[in-house]
């Protein structure tokens, strides 16, 4: 059968079929998800998509291919791939090869802020095609392959997400029932300053060594610096005015995603971040509140940030509304501490807990790239005799 095999770039085989652009503001409804360059992003109420495969265009991520079940929008994010010749290449195998290919599409992406799928590039690329009734069993086998381990990722996945909620209700727990002689007060009394980063306008330089953070890299209870973004010099100690971040400093993204939390520590790098106007930096007053005890007290309460984030478009949580903001603790450091260290334990065996479903989650997507690479290297339909 590999004497079969047939060659045929993109441009050749299929129609590339953009998707529209639309603007949430304008836009925006309650029915059909609209997709682009990731995920969907919000909802509209008309679609021009329906059970079909999309690859991103503009602001590519590692995973710039999915298979999207439904009726949706696709915006001009994205596009998807249609054959010219339905005789020659079947739709669901022209798909599954898209699928193996996500790491080749992604390094097709430009740009340093922003990765963009170079479309002429992407034109020329070879697909590699075997006679239509061999796509068709390779689409059945992938069809019951894929199935089985769908179910395995779906409850991998329903495992993760109870983990996590569990871990979360231990920490509403303790800072809901708080003892009696804990104390009540606001984040402005608690704190020397509450205030957030800046607009970004600012100019990029990626190897200046001065970091401008956004929302995106607030995360697991600490800042992420791998591919964030550096500004030039000047930009940097004008922002850094506003900020001053310093170790022991809580942050909270405050826009978008509301939420998401980090402590500060006194690495190397702290002297050199700053912040775009999604984060906000809460600088503890140490003699009052220990800044673990802080961010263990904010994080039980993301619900409630929510609540009393404003915005339709986009929610945000201003930073009167965080100021005035009321938590319950012990007036003692050390019992403060006391607390953090029983919530360090906790929360640690819970997340060995994720860390093991985390793990298989990742060995099964693996799963899934190997069976695409034994499809389209022939090993799933063996050569006849």
């Amino acid at each position: 059968m590999k004497k079969d095999l047939c060659f045929g770039s993109i441009d050749e085989l299929c129609h590339v079929e953009y998707g529209t652009r639309v603007v949430k503001k304008r836009d925006a409804g309650t029915i059909y998800p609209v997709y682009g360059g990731g995920g969907a992003t919000f909802f509209m109420d008309e679609f021009n998509r329906e059970d079909q495969f999309i690859i991103s265009r503009f602001g590519m991520s590692e995973k710039c291919t999915r298979f999207v079940k439904g009726k949706f929008f696709l915006n001009d994010s994205g596009l998807s791939l249609k054959p010219k010749d339905e005789n020659t290449l079947n739709q669901r195998y022209l798909d599954y090869q898209c699928l193996s290919l996500n790491d080749l599409f992604f390094s097709l992406g430009k740009g340093s802020a922003q990765k963009n799928l170079h479309v002429d590039s992407f034109k020329k690329l070879i697909l590699v095609y075997h006679p239509l009734p061999v796509q068709k069993q390779i689409v059945e086998k992938l069809d019951a392959a894929f199935a089985d381990i769908d179910k395995a990722i779906s409850a991998t996945e329903k495992n993760i997400e109870n983990v996590r909620s569990l871990s979360q209700k231990y920490l509403v727990d303790i800072f809901n029932l708080g003892k009696a002689n804990w104390k009540k007060d606001n984040l402005e009394n608690l704190s020397l300053r509450i205030t957030d980063g800046k607009h970004g306008d600012c100019k990029n330089s990626n190897m200046s060594g001065y970091y401008f953070l956004s929302a995106k890299d607030v995360r697991d209870g600490k800042l992420q610096y791998e591919g964030s973004r550096q500004i030039e010099k000047e930009d940097f100690e004008e922002t850094h005015r506003r900020t001053n971040l310093e170790s022991g400093d809580v942050l909270i993204t405050n826009s978008g995603t509301i939420g998401r939390m980090a402590i500060a520590d006194n690495s190397e790098l702290t002297p050199k971040t700053t912040f775009q106007k999604s984060v906000a930096i809460i600088k503890p007053i140490h003699e009052k509140i220990h800044s673990k005890f802080l961010y263990y007290a904010l994080k039980s309460k993301v619900l409630d940030f929510n609540n009393i984030s404003r915005g339709a478009a986009q929610k945000n949580l201003l930073l009167r509304d965080l100021r005035s903001f009321q938590i319950k603790l012990p007036s003692s450091i050390k019992d403060q501490l006391t607390i953090c260290n029983s919530l360090d334990q906790a929360l640690n065996s819970i997340s060995e807990i994720e860390v093991i479903f985390c793990k298989k989650l990742k060995e099964l997507n693996s799963l899934k790239v190997s069976i695409l690479n034994q499809a389209f290297s022939g090993e799933l339909i063996k050569d006849e005799a």
